[in-house]
């Protein structure tokens, strides 16, 4: 068994390698969106345009590449693609560690990991960095959920917070719909706290993420601000990128491969539905709520993502962390890992 281990995580390494290969010869490269350049090429933005440019967080969240393509003499793309393959690997070792501790599978790591660095990698090939931004920042509201979940802690739960937030910039679509999600969780933690009578011991962590939400506020209102203006006809008219919108099936979109998403968004309210009913119910009996969390997070995406295909395009994140959980469940269950529970 533990040479099947070996094995699996030399696979991992050799995949990895194979796209390092891959940026070094050009073959894979991610490139800078066009609005960050813009903004770079034309003098960045100051820390006081935060309350008032969309784009201030994007912008931000890239400004180290051009630092690092400078110092080292390397096309930003190269420095661009390899923080990417970085963030691919380090979200696998995140929702790996995850599943593992959940649903106490510690000895299916290697094979866990192994799955989600072939997932993200494939999936890659067909993406833009920008959505590895929201791949990243739904992988940390998973551990922020967690957290809220069982551990009590000021001042991880406050970075945990503030990093997922952060990270969600990218897009003011995935922005608004992943603090959407994370404050529909912490209000719903709030209210368990309180029935619970557990409100005023953790009073400074609440504190902490009021003043947290209290920061993205501004930064929620100018998003929101931009793309009622973008789209004056009002709410009805801002759905024109959302994955019901029957334009999606255009002949250039369908090259792109958009009208795919309208698959992942209906296979993945199925997925949610069934993690729901296997996983999230039954556990609340044991007052543990992560899986719960996890579908309301789920629920809100795909609810969201009527308004921008990029929502739906970050859920898939949660969406193959509730299949491999359901099938860990399954697996669970059969004398197939009764193999591994000897390690």
């Amino acid at each position: 068994m533990m040479n099947s281990h070996r094995f699996v995580n030399f696979l991992s390494i050799m995949l990895v390698s194979v796209y390092v290969f891959a940026i070094l010869g050009e073959f894979k490269l991610f490139h800078l969106w066009s609005q960050v350049e813009y903004i770079h090429n034309n003098g960045g933005l100051g820390l006081l345009d935060i309350f008032s440019h969309a784009h201030w967080l994007r912008y931000h969240l890239v400004l180290p590449v051009y630092s690092l393509s400078e110092i080292l003499g390397v096309d930003s793309s190269i420095v661009f693609s390899f923080m990417c393959l970085g963030f691919i690997v380090f979200m696998s070792f995140v929702l790996t560690r995850l599943i593992a501790l959940d649903m106490k599978v510690e000895p299916l790591q290697p094979f866990l990991l192994l799955g989600f660095l072939s997932f993200f990698i494939l999936i890659s090939m067909f993406m833009n960095g920008r959505l590895i931004f929201g791949f990243l920042s739904v992988s940390f509201l998973l551990v922020f959920l967690k957290f809220i979940g069982g551990v009590y802690n000021l001042y991880y739960g406050t970075l945990l917070m503030l990093f997922t937030g952060l990270l969600a910039g990218v897009s003011s679509g995935v922005f608004l719909s992943v603090i959407s999600a994370m404050c529909l969780c912490v209000c719903i933690f709030l209210i368990i706290d309180l029935l619970n009578g557990r409100l005023k011991r953790h009073y400074l962590i609440y504190f902490s993420y009021l003043l947290v939400g209290l920061v993205f506020l501004p930064i929620a209102l100018v998003m929101i601000g931009k793309n009622i203006l973008f789209y004056n006809d009002g709410v009805v008219a801002m759905t024109a990128h959302g994955v019901i919108n029957s334009e999606l099936a255009s002949p250039k979109n369908i090259v792109n491969g958009l009208p795919l998403l309208k698959a992942v968004w209906l296979i993945g309210g199925l997925v949610g539905v069934l993690y729901t009913i296997r996983l999230s119910f039954p556990r609340i009996k044991n007052k543990s709520y992560f899986s719960s969390y996890v579908s309301i997070s789920a629920f809100v995406l795909l609810l969201l993502s009527v308004f921008a295909y990029s929502i739906v395009a970050i859920s898939i994140v949660l969406v193959v962390f509730m299949l491999f959980s359901l099938g860990i469940s399954y697996l669970k269950n059969s004398k197939f890992y009764s193999g591994f529970e000897i390690l």
